[in-house]
């Protein structure tokens, strides 16, 4: 399955966790300010080169969490956009819980990655209307107001429209993505869709630069193909499951321990 979805893709050989970091430590010597969304709308903190750092969180959170305190201890604060109905992550959970509190106590920012498909409505009303479902879920939930929205494997229906209302901000309005002012940069695949960053960070032109980096596709970097590195994630994932079923059973009065490959299971796994 995961063949037929990627087709064995390279991932651009920079892809890993050291070089994101020099990435990030060059941009604050070519002098870029990393700002936030909204004082991007309201046009605080622009004196300088700017860059808005966005984060789709698609797969898994853990990974989230290591890019926030990367990124916090080089004082660089960026917005990690959740999923609320994501396969493979919880945000009701009291893990997913520790992770987004954790974040935010970095001082970063969380943004809506909403899927219009999960809905299967395309009408503009109606996705608003999902938009502040889910919002006033994740304050239900987290005691924190939502303000910007990506929207996840966007169609180009949402590219075409300035998506907003009184509660939150599309970050793919024309102002974060098409203006003459900023470019959009994106990870998006495993690879750059225009130069390196490396390049782009030292020629850029434009003011502001807007990038999208997915935390999840810079670990694992021996695997150089992206197939291989979804399915060590997804191993991690696995691994990282069996934990939490062991701290959900166990109790003070019995130990349990559960083993991957256990042969008297092994049909129901």
């Amino acid at each position: 399955m995961t063949q037929k979805l990627h087709n064995r893709r390279k991932i651009s050989k920079d892809f890993n966790v050291e070089n994101y970091k020099k990435y990030l430590i060059l941009a604050k010597k070519y002098k870029y300010n990393f700002i936030s969304f909204l004082n991007f709308e309201k046009k605080k903190n622009l004196k300088n080169k700017s860059i808005i750092l966005r984060h789709d969180i698609d797969i898994d959170l853990n990974f989230a969490e290591k890019f926030a305190k990367l990124e916090n201890n080089l004082n660089i604060k960026s917005t990690f956009f959740v999923m609320t109905n994501n396969n493979l992550y919880n945000l009701y959970s009291k893990n997913s819980k520790k992770i987004i509190k954790k974040i935010l106590s970095y001082g970063h920012h969380i943004g809506l990655h909403h899927d219009v498909s999960f809905y299967q409505n395309k009408n503009l009303k109606i996705i608003k209307k999902n938009i502040d479902k889910e919002i006033k879920f994740f304050y239900d939930v987290y005691s924190y107001k939502i303000r910007h929205v990506s929207f996840h494997k966007p169609e180009k229906f949402l590219l075409k429209k300035r998506i907003f209302n009184k509660n939150f901000m599309s970050v793919y309005n024309k102002e974060f993505i098409f203006d003459k002012n900023i470019r959009y940069i994106t990870d998006s695949g495993g690879f750059w869709k225009e130069e390196p960053l490396k390049k782009i960070l030292k020629n850029n032109q434009k003011k502001t630069i807007h990038l999208l980096i997915h935390p999840e596709l810079w670990f694992f970097s021996n695997k150089k193909i992206l197939n291989d590195r979804i399915s060590n994630i997804i191993d991690y994932k696995g691994l990282l499951l069996h934990s939490l079923a062991e701290d959900e059973i166990n109790s003070k009065e019995k130990k349990i321990v559960i083993y991957k490959h256990d042969k008297k299971n092994s049909s129901f796994i």
